[in-house]
């Protein structure tokens, strides 16, 4: 990921800084009505992904449309008849609810677009941070991944010496004025199939399929931000991931 500099979607949406590595799950989603599925896994898959980056947004629209709504004045007469209820109405597919997710995410990173750049100036090209978040970073893939002893040293300096030269190579991309956001793309496309690839080598097939996917959901929320800045198509910026 871009180390400290780019963050979960969580932090616009839910109090963490877009532009520091994810840190904490995201909260429990709130209880939902059973939603239609287009019926297409990949759809589904896409689906849950929207549904995880954006639920702090969901509950926070939840919550300020709950104390907006007017509360019933008390009254010495006797209810009304409650009105026949209407038909019921369809709930929206999964299509429809993934669309709105992107709509409010792109949203919420085109208003940050300052700051986010700012930030990505600031921090990528600063070697030291850049290498302390490396080393916090695999140490935190090594736990996860149960290595230890010399393989763990290896695979520890092998992962540091990957992010920081990966980092200095787009340094130049995010200090132009305006920062080079396809390259960036492109750069953290890369950088994540290297990640992995580094993962097998050093460990093994399983332990890189295990640390990609404990980083699904952080990597898809950086690509979404960049290609959100470089004019991509999320799908086209998402393939493979």
């Amino acid at each position: 990921m871009l180390g400290a500099v780019l963050v979960t979607a969580a932090s616009l949406v839910v109090n963490a800084y877009l532009l520091v590595r994810l840190r904490a799950p995201p909260p429990a989603p709130p209880a939902a009505t059973t939603l239609e599925r287009a019926g297409d896994p990949a759809c589904d898959e896409e689906l849950d992904m929207c549904r995880r980056t954006t639920q702090g947004l969901a509950v926070g629209l939840w919550r300020s449309a709950w104390n907006d709504a007017p509360r019933p004045e008390p009254s010495a007469a006797p209810p009304s008849p409650l009105p026949s209820p209407g038909p019921a109405k369809t709930p929206p597919t999964g299509d429809a609810l993934c669309r709105l997710a992107r709509d409010k995410l792109r949203e919420q990173w085109l208003e940050q677009r300052e700051s986010i750049t700012s930030a990505v100036a600031r921090d990528l090209p600063d070697e030291d941070k850049q290498r302390a978040d490396a080393r916090r970073d695999a140490q935190q893939a090594s736990e996860k991944l149960g290595v230890s002893g010399r393989e763990r040293r290896t695979f520890e300096e092998d992962y540091v010496n990957l992010r920081q030269a990966r980092m200095a190579d787009l340094a130049s991309s995010a200090v132009a004025t305006p920062p080079n956001w396809p390259r960036l793309l492109d750069g953290a496309r890369s950088m994540f199939d290297e990640e992995d690839a580094l993962v097998a080598r050093d460990l093994d097939p399983d332990a890189a399929s295990r640390y990609r996917e404990s980083e699904r959901d952080g990597r898809l929320t950086i690509l979404s931000i960049l290609a959100t800045y470089a004019d991509v198509d999320w799908d086209d910026a998402m393939a493979g991931r």
